[in-house]
């Protein structure tokens, strides 16, 4: 299993354990589309979760794993229409999550 096969495992584990931040870093991105922009960077919508996870939570465990960023934006964009083409992606070498 390759390092990228793993990271695809441990974001699959992550999604189903924490549904609220896909639909977080969703509302975020769709309010951020809907607002004009053409496209953006996940990882800034990732330190927008963060400040939100650090005033809504005290869980001191929560982590949201920048190895995770490019899953989110292909989630995204397949399951949210509105979404499509929204983040720039480069080309993996594991298939496409979903």
């Amino acid at each position: 299993m390759n390092d990228e096969d793993k990271i695809e495992l441990a974001f699959l584990r992550f999604h189903s354990d924490n549904p609220k931040v896909y639909e977080e870093v969703r509302d975020i991105s769709l309010e951020i589309s809907r607002s004009g922009k053409e496209f953006y960077g996940m990882k800034a919508v990732f330190e927008v979760v963060r400040y939100h996870r650090t005033i809504k939570t005290n869980d001191p465990n929560f982590k949201l794993n920048n190895n995770y960023t490019a899953l989110y934006s292909r989630m995204l964009m397949e399951r949210e229409p509105e979404l499509a083409g929204f983040f720039k992606i480069r080309q993996r070498g594991v298939t496409e999550c979903s």
